[in-house]
């Protein structure tokens, strides 16, 4: 829970509810707090639905055009990046016990 004053407290987006932080979509549903990807996907920045741009100049992936681009976990090398990082919060983890 966020201490500290209401300025956000009807706020919701990708960091989730404030307050709370429930994953919630844009109609306020809730979603599969395991399911990371839709969620990302479900808060795409999307201006012909009314979301303003808020990147001065668009790269990459843009709405409707394309999603977000999702990163390639066959890459040998991505995939020992993501253990050592779970490794490390593991550790991390414990250290704070």
């Amino acid at each position: 829970n966020v201490q500290g004053g209401n300025e956000f407290a009807d706020s919701v987006g990708l960091m989730g509810e404030y307050g709370s932080g429930d994953m919630l979509d844009r109609q306020g549903n809730p979603m599969d707090p395991k399911d990371v990807n839709a969620f990302g996907m479900e808060w795409q920045v999307k201006p012909d639905e009314g979301d303003p741009m808020i990147f001065s100049y668009p790269e990459g992936p843009q709405w409707p055009d394309s999603r977000c681009a999702m990163p390639n976990w066959t890459d040998p090398k991505k995939k020992n990046r993501k253990k050592k990082d779970h490794a490390r919060e593991q550790m991390v983890g414990h250290q704070e016990l």
